[in-house]
């Protein structure tokens, strides 16, 4: 050991043993409790900062100190190399991508290296290798199959000034996570992964990890996944005018004309959100796709398809057709429904539109219908084809509203039956569809008398009568008919009516395809989600947001104003904000009318600036008494605010509870007291009519069968009625709210969600904030996503065996925003790995947290070639134990890799909820800056070119440029275009990496800021030093490892050596179990000064005092480790007289004495009425009383208590005592 202290010479040494000995290298065992400790793996940007070495420096801190605490010590490293920066120098520098992230890996490794960092380096995985980013594709095939990955058409966080796509976690705020831009929209097609359906989970399982995890990281992640408990209610608008048409005929097929699978898919995205609606489907695989579900739907489907032709056969005059019906579910209801397709098209059919007689012929797939010696013809006087036979007309009635009106009809006629009519479509000629759904999923197959009862029903509602031959009239009295324009309607799994023009089905070389001309949906209502249904008579109107369907899809019915300021809204709405941040409250009335479907009333409909689109359903209710966004509005537009809860509850007893709306079916006729149409009808006048109901059906027509309830709106109040200035948002007792007045508001969110789904217009509902990942990115540098786009076979991924699919080197990369692998034919020209025709490969790449979602399991298991890593072998390591990085990866690493996780576990690949027991989040380095800004321009100047001037506690009170100008100055995160930046190299070169580690993790708390100041790092060299004098002073005296002599009767200054070293082992070991950093170092170097204090020499020392030496000595190197493995290495060698150090002697931490770290006194602080006023010393041992004895007895605290009455004494043993005295 030299007598002076070299870094370089001292680390280097140490750096080679480790390397050459393995000494980090781990492997499985049952003798070691495991530990698996990581920080963050780094992006090989070139270089190390002074936030990376932190960030490292606690990480091998812990690693370090459960190894000495015996723990099988998984340490590993690798590098996040995927990445848009190497796209970036392959365009600025014209340098290969793969290159530039080699070359700098070996930089930043020799970096890591020089720290001294203890990882095992043959665990090293590289984002950006094959072997590496094959799994990622694996694991993406594998979502695919499982329904978590697919593709739609939307609109996307875009970066202009990136050329990348972003998911909503890297735009928050509207501003880019990398490059800090504003962020734009733009419509592309784009993969996803189906986080949604792990919401749920992420937030229960937070209870798993709550207690290892920082409070407020779990709280930005509930933040951001959003569940809000409450209820979807239906508001039912009316309808201003039509919808054009829109074929889509030519976008579903290929340049070739041939029908592309591909397109459909986007059609049936188009159908998930709502905007369309496709019943006549072929492929089982389509139908689960297009229902939504890799198992089921929310609700049981079924559909029969209809569709006519005319002809002639030798016969005569016949006209045939085709018919098929399906269930939109599972496939034991397919089964099931498969076996009735006969009775239910016979019955719908003959019923409708064919001859009672008509021969008939049913086949699963394909169903052909022949009418023997029918012709069909159209009455130009009215809307119907009538079929002629036999002297009798049949009429086909075209009208739609007709077809709406049966499913009222149907649905009265039977509740009981388990399938309710929900819909049908037509165009108005020749075909026709009908649906039921499933009224309560409930995970069982329906009977199949329930089917055949569903059926035998369905034919008794919907018969039309027989006319005489010749008779050109029709009329039928069960069913209303208003004049509306003929249209194909259909109520899709969410009670949104869809709109048809045509479907029909084409057989061409034994492939089915299919043709759609669809028009988009007439909305009927506006969904509205809820967490405080209880306030909902409260509701002055319904506040979408400006990007809501139904603001486009009426948009041609709305004045100037109106959509000259929805414009204005969505051009606001573009602009960078925070999440969460507050806005002026915005809108105007569209004139659009909703009615509140609990007390009937009319509201308008509003378009709002504080609705989001992509939160909950686009669409509020406005309660401004009971919401401060929604008061704040009512209060600039002078809307009606009435208040419906109360803190307490009202005295007097619920009134009127009959005049409460049922809500049912009705036909838009409104009575105010609830009666039944034919009640009204029965007592009719011109002045008891109130609704003008009589003028609204035909004469008294009306079904025997059916009775139906309608009802007027309730009172309202105005503005002026609640003279509060502030909403009352609190839950409380209902008033001015019907049957549910005087009840509390938990009671009666239940039971109004119960009421509402039961009546057909809302249901209990939970919903999120998380949206599904978007992974889709159209760069060069990740890994591309296996899939082929075939036009036989549709979207096929890439076999397992084929994987992976590897990156081009010849792609061009230009940084325009296109995919670079578009531009390969080489890549991009397939073949299908279903049917081997010619086929596409998807071009875009993946987002690279998909690499930093899974990379901690590969470190368990990096050579493995078959799967992303061995399920046993994971198990032994993880999850991990202690994670290390950065907080801003709260709400996008962190919540990508816990999804991950989960779909891991259901694969079978581990078998745990969560990735990581404890997780640490390090503050940032941050230094010092100094700028003149007097041209509105911060101008940084370096800090070796000013004068700062320094108060006693090293505070800045002054800086000069060198012109002498007065600077302005601030602490910021660490840049070098700020002037404040840090080269950990250079650190290492003048003071050493353990000087570098030992100051970073000194100077503040861990998840506080650090502050950089070089004068810091000197400090902790200066202490090295002095621990380093010390040990050369004493190592010949203590290198033997015998002490000869009497060290049974310790000196009081060994004895006092001793307690404080373990005192120190007490509070340094706590410490460094719960990721304390700062604290420990401190007591190192009061345990070094009291070694020092001692004045002990080697040559003069007592036996007990080289025994105490070397005890404080030999803990303190070891308690030092943590934070300086090299010199530590060195100086233990050192005291045991050999070159092997700690690790190679398997050293442990210092173990506990209890009983020698107790002192032979105490101090104890005595306050009189809660003022410290004196502190006495007494026995750890001295019990209340004794404590009591000595305060009262102190002369400092007599002076407060002489001459007054003691009223208690409070003692707390070890610590306090506190007189309370009074007078």
């Amino acid at each position: 050991m030299d007598e002076k202290y070299f870094a370089k010479k001292i680390e280097a040494k140490w750096q080679k043993k480790w390397a050459e000995s393995g000494a980090f290298e781990v492997e499985i065992s049952d003798e070691k409790p495991k530990f698996y400790q990581l920080e963050m793996l780094p992006y090989p940007s070139g270089n190390l900062h002074m936030g990376h070495v932190r960030n490292y420096a606690v990480g091998d801190a812990v690693a370090w100190y459960k190894r000495l605490k015996g723990f099988n010590v998984l340490h590993p490293i690798g590098w996040d190399s995927f990445g848009q920066p190497a796209e970036d120098a392959a365009v600025k520098r014209g340098v290969n991508p793969r290159q530039w992230t080699e070359d700098n890996i070996n930089v930043m490794r020799g970096q890591l290296e020089r720290l001294g960092l203890s990882y095992d380096w043959r665990r090293q995985m590289y984002a950006h290798r094959k072997e590496y980013y094959k799994f990622d594709q694996w694991f993406f095939i594998k979502m695919f199959e499982m329904g978590l990955a697919y593709k739609k058409m939307t609109q996307v966080n875009w970066c202009e000034n990136d050329k990348a796509t972003l998911s909503n976690e890297q735009a928050s705020g509207g501003i880019c996570w990398r490059c800090g831009e504003p962020v734009t929209k733009k419509d592309l097609e784009q993969w996803f992964f189906r986080t949604t359906a792990y919401a749920d989970q992420l937030i229960d399982d937070m209870e798993k990890i709550e207690s290892g995890w920082p409070q407020h990281v779990l709280k930005r992640q509930q933040d951001w996944i959003g569940r809000s408990n409450g209820a979807y209610v239906d508001f039912g608008i009316t309808l201003v005018d039509q919808n054009d048409t829109i074929d889509l005929d030519k976008a579903l097929k290929t340049a070739e004309g041939e029908f592309d699978y591909d397109k459909l898919e986007d059609v049936a995205r188009r159908i998930e959100e709502g905007r369309i609606a496709i019943t006549r489907l072929n492929r089982a695989a389509e139908i689960g796709r297009i229902a939504g579900g890799r198992t089921h739907v929310e609700a049981s489907i079924i559909v029969g398809a209809v569709s006519r032709a005319g002809g002639t056969s030798d016969g005569g005059e016949i006209v045939g057709g085709s018919a098929r019906l399906d269930h939109l579910g599972w496939a034991e209801h397919k089964q099931r429904v498969k076996s009735h397709e006969d009775a239910l098209i016979h019955y719908a059919i003959a019923s409708d539109i064919w001859l009672e007689s008509a021969a008939f012929e049913a086949k699963y797939g394909r169903s052909d219908i022949h009418g023997i010696e029918a012709y069909v013809h159209k009455d130009p006087d009215d809307d119907r084809y009538v079929i002629k036979r036999f002297g009798y007309d049949w009429a086909f009635q075209t009208t739609p509203q007709f077809f709406l009106d049966r499913i009222a009809v149907f649905n009265a006629l039977f509740p009981e039956v388990p399938y309710e009519l929900i819909g049908f479509t037509h165009d108005g000629k020749q075909n026709l569809q009908f649906v039921f759904r499933q009224k309560k999923l409930e995970g069982t197959i329906p009977a199949e008398e329930e089917i055949d009862d569903l059926f035998l029903k369905f034919y008794s509602a919907s018969v039309i009568d027989v006319l005489p031959s010749g008779d050109k009239t029709y009329e039928n009295d069960l069913y209303l008919i208003s004049d509306i324009a003929p249209r194909n309607v259909l109520k899709d799994n969410a009670g949104n009516i869809r709109v048809f023009d045509a479907i029909t089905l084409l057989n061409t070389n034994a492939h089915d395809y299919h043709k759609f001309a669809l028009r988009e949906a007439r909305i009927n209502k506006i969904k509205v989600f809820t967490t405080r249904i209880d306030t909902i008579y409260g509701a002055n109107a319904v506040v979408v947001a400006a990007e809501h369907p139904i603001i486009a899809a009426e948009r041609n019915s709305f004045a100037d104003d109106v959509l000259a300021k929805i414009d204005d809204i969505i051009a606001e709405n573009l602009k960078p904000k925070e999440r969460d941040e507050e806005i002026e409250k915005d809108g105007i009335d569209t004139g659009l009318k909703a009615v509140n479907p609990f007390n009937g009333e009319e509201l308008p409909v509003w378009v709002g600036n504080y609705v989001m689109m992509d939160y909950g359903t686009g669409a509020v209710m406005s309660v401004p008494a009971h919401d401060e966004r929604d008061f704040e509005f009512a209060k600039k537009f002078g809307m009606p605010i009435l208040t419906v809860i109360s803190a307490e509850p009202e005295n007097k007893p619920v009134e009127n509870e009959e005049k409460e709306v049922q809500e049912k079916e009705t036909y838009g006729i409104n009575d105010e007291y609830g009666r039944s149409v034919r009640d009204v009808l029965a007592d009719s006048t011109k002045e008891n009519d109130p609704g003008g109901i009589r003028g609204l059906v035909r004469g008294d027509r009306r079904s025997s069968d059916s009775e139906y309830v309608v009802s007027g709106p309730a009172a309202r109040t105005s503005a002026s009625h609640n003279a509060s200035e502030i909403a009352f948002t609190d839950h409380g007792f209902l008033i001015n709210s019907g049957r549910w007045s005087g009840k509390t508001s938990d009671d009666a969110k239940r039971e109004m969600a119960e009421y509402a789904c039961e009546n057909g217009f809302g249901e209990a509902a939970t919903t999120f904030r998380l949206r599904d990942w978007g992974v889709s990115r159209q760069r060069y540098w990740g890994a591309p996503i296996p899939m082929i786009y075939c036009p036989d076979c549709g979207t096929v991924p890439v076999k397992f065996e084929d994987l992976p699919v590897e990156l081009p080197d010849n792609a061009p990369i230009t940084g325009t925003g296109e995919s670079p692998l578009a531009k390969v034919p080489e890549f991009y020209e397939t073949s299908c790995p279903s049917c081997e025709g010619p086929a596409r490969r998807e071009t875009d790449t993946m987002d690279t947290f998909v690499d930093s979602s899974w990379y901690f399991f590969r470190y368990t298991d990096n050579q493995n070639e078959v799967l992303p890593f061995d399920p046993d072998t994971a198990a032994y390591w993880t999850p991990v134990d202690q994670y290390i990085g950065g907080d801003d990866h709260a709400v996008m690493h962190l919540i990508y890799t816990r999804f991950w996780t989960k779909v891991m576990r259901d694969i079978g690949l581990v078998k745990f909820n969560e990735p990581v027991k404890r997780l640490l989040t390090q503050g940032m380095v941050v230094g010092e800056t100094f700028y003149d800004d007097s041209t509105g321009k911060k101008i940084y100047h370096a800090p070796d070119t000013v004068t700062v001037e320094r108060d006693e506690k090293g505070r800045i009170t002054s800086v000069k440029a060198a012109d002498g100008k007065e600077l302005k100055f601030a602490v910021e995160r660490m840049s070098k275009s700020k002037g404040n930046g840090v080269d950990p190299d250079e650190m290492v070169d003048v003071y050493g990496a353990d000087a570098a580690r030992l100051f970073v993790l000194f100077a503040a708390p861990v998840d506080n800021e650090l502050v950089w100041h070089e004068a810091g790092i000197e400090g902790a060299v200066r202490f090295l030093q002095r621990v380093w004098r010390f040990v050369h002073k004493w190592k010949d005296a203590l290198g033997n490892g015998a002490v000869s002599g009497d060290v049974s009767t310790p000196s009081p200054a060994a004895k006092k050596l001793r307690q404080k070293t373990h005192q120190t082992i007490n509070r340094i070991d706590q410490s460094l179990d719960t990721l304390q950093f700062n604290t420990p170092v401190a007591a190192l170097m009061e345990l070094a000064n009291d070694l020092y204090d001692m004045k002990a020499e080697p040559e003069t020392a007592s036996p007990d005092e080289v025994a105490a030496v070397r005890e404080a000595l030999t803990s303190l190197i070891l308690m030092l480790t943590p934070f300086a493995p090299h010199i530590s290495e060195e100086m233990f060698a050192a005291i045991i007289g050999n070159e092997n150090g700690i690790l190679a002697n398997d050293a442990r931490f210092p173990a506990y004495d209890e009983e020698a770290a107790k002192a032979d006194e105490i101090e104890i602080a005595v306050q009189v009425n809660g003022k410290l006023r004196s502190r006495i010393f007494a026995s750890p041992d001295a019990d209340n009383a004794e404590l009591e004895r000595m305060a009262k007895d102190d002369a400092k605290v007599r002076e407060h208590t002489d001459g007054k009455d003691v009223v208690k004494v409070i003692v707390v043993p070890g610590r306090l005592v506190n007189i309370v005295v009074k007078g």
